[in-house]
């Protein structure tokens, strides 16, 4: 788990395109892992801060003619480089005006899909009927995740009916047989915000099946078959297995509900994390003769964030007024409100509520004025908003 991986592979190697005297080139890239602002950064070893660039899909020839001249910062957004769901090649010279430096490269990175982010605010929900991969998603056929991911953009993930029942919808399916499958498949990145004391939780749910290749006849894993669910905070350096599938899985051919959970974060005050979130088949190295198809379908994922009502109890139709409020505030939805639980904002709780209705008036006239945090379970959705007592 500490060996370069898909998501962040980093060469740093020095090619010398033009012989300068009298411009130090930059020195020490890296990339930062900072939610909203994933970028390339330098260290700056002259006066003056202009700098010259040019990247491409990784090995490609270097022109040594810019394709961002006289750029103005040590750092370089992710997000500017078009080229998406690829390993890239970086190239900086600093622009000292008169002089240019020696050119430094590659920096090699995995350019990030920043076209659907999910972040706090929503709730993720893919039941894959629509194109596949999904937007955003990554698939590799290298690595484990003990090593980490390489084979960027092929797997043997595929796009069938759920259980191999055409009457179902459409899933994701791997084949895992003999000592050939060895396979990822990469969901986008997850970005979340909390203010509040102690670990937060990720929430999961799911569907998944173990069915015979190409048959809806039930099946067991071979001896060292396995899916892994694992997740990474730091961009991919480490993975962390948070769900196991294998011989001793009983697996519905038909279908079954399943799930997972990650919980994180210590401390009070603003948090930000970036998350990755992977599903890895592999059949191991015994050549068992066990030939099945592994089907996972409606992935659904609340992420916690904090601040506004998020989409995930939003979608139970819930309701919170009035805000500001003062001694007592109403709260319904279209579907059973369990609990709702306060907080303050240094994640002290102070109360929990037993529901179980549609709508009530809550009793805060024992809070002082102020924000509190009003965290609220309807079925198996969770979701947090700001309370203000005034």
């Amino acid at each position: 788990m500490k060996k370069t991986t898909l998501f962040l592979f980093i060469l740093v190697t020095c090619s010398f395109i033009i012989n300068a005297q009298n411009c130090n080139p930059p020195s020490n890239l890296y990339i930062t892992n900072i939610p909203w602002d994933i970028s390339v950064r330098w260290t700056n070893n002259n006066t003056s801060n202009e700098y010259d660039i040019e990247y491409g899909i990784s090995g490609f020839t270097p022109s040594g003619i810019p394709i961002i001249e006289n750029h103005p910062y040590n750092s370089y957004s992710t997000d500017d480089v078009d080229i998406p769901s690829e390993y890239i090649d970086f190239y900086v010279r600093a622009d000292c005006g008169t002089d240019t430096s020696d050119w430094v490269g590659p920096f090699t990175f995995y350019n990030y899909c920043t076209g659907y982010v999910v972040n706090g605010l929503y709730f993720f929900d893919e039941s894959f009927q629509n194109e596949f991969i999904p937007m955003c998603w990554s698939e590799a056929n290298q690595g484990n995740p003990t090593i980490g991911i390489s084979g960027i953009n092929f797997s043997n993930w595929s796009h069938e009916h759920f259980a191999n029942d055409t009457s179902n919808s459409m899933g994701a399916r791997i084949n895992i047989q003999g000592i050939q499958t060895n396979d990822w498949l990469v969901m986008p990145l997850f970005q979340s915000l909390y203010v509040i004391k102690g670990p937060q939780t990720i929430e999961m749910d799911f569907d998944i099946a173990l069915t015979q290749h190409n048959s809806t006849d039930s099946a067991s894993l071979g001896s060292d078959d396995q899916i892994q669910l694992v997740i990474s905070d730091d961009l991919g350096v480490s993975w962390y297995v948070i769900g196991t599938w294998d011989a001793n899985s009983n697996i519905s051919n038909t279908g079954q509900s399943s799930g997972a959970s990650y919980s994180y974060g210590e401390g009070a005050n603003f948090y930000y994390y970036t998350f990755l979130i992977a599903l890895w088949a592999s059949s191991g190295d015994i050549n068992d003769t066990e030939n099945t198809d592994f089907h996972i379908d409606n992935i659904y994922i609340d992420m916690p964030y904090f601040g506004s009502v998020s989409d995930v109890i939003s979608a139970k139709g819930f309701r919170y007024f009035p805000n500001p409020s003062g001694d007592f505030l109403n709260i319904s939805a279209k579907e059973t409100i369990d609990e709702v639980i306060f907080y303050d904002v240094l994640g002290r709780n102070l109360k929990n509520i037993q529901i179980n209705s549609l709508q009530t008036q809550l009793d805060i006239s024992d809070f002082v004025e102020g924000n509190y945090i009003m965290r609220v379970k309807i079925g198996n959705a969770l979701g947090s908003v700001f309370v203000y007592k005034k």
